[in-house]
């Protein structure tokens, strides 16, 4: 078809289509806190390899890591924190060791 063979055809208002308005998205809010948080129960390590016998589990502050009576090194480590129980320490964000 060659270019002065093309015939323009003004386009009328009606046979363009409307153009809907895309709805607006209501924003995603993260879901409020739990009602029922965990206030870890922990003492402070006196320096020693012992923690009171309420509070079993020893954590190392610098690497975050808790051991239970359990663990291979839970003899060996001098504590720095003393936690109730291991969900004590992984409510305060201490893990468990890999090993």
């Amino acid at each position: 078809v060659a270019v002065d063979e093309v015939e323009i055809v003004p386009i009328e208002e009606a046979e363009i289509a409307p153009v809907k308005a895309k709805a607006k998205r209501k924003p995603i809010v993260a879901d409020p806190a739990p009602a029922s948080l965990i206030d870890p129960d922990w003492v402070r390590g006196d320096g020693s390899q012992n923690c009171p016998e309420a509070h079993p589990v020893k954590a190392k502050v610098n690497s975050m890591i808790y051991y239970v009576p359990e663990s291979g090194h839970y003899d060996r480590t001098i504590p720095d924190v003393c936690f109730a129980s291991d969900v004590d320490a992984e409510a305060a964000g201490y893990r468990a060791p890999r090993r």
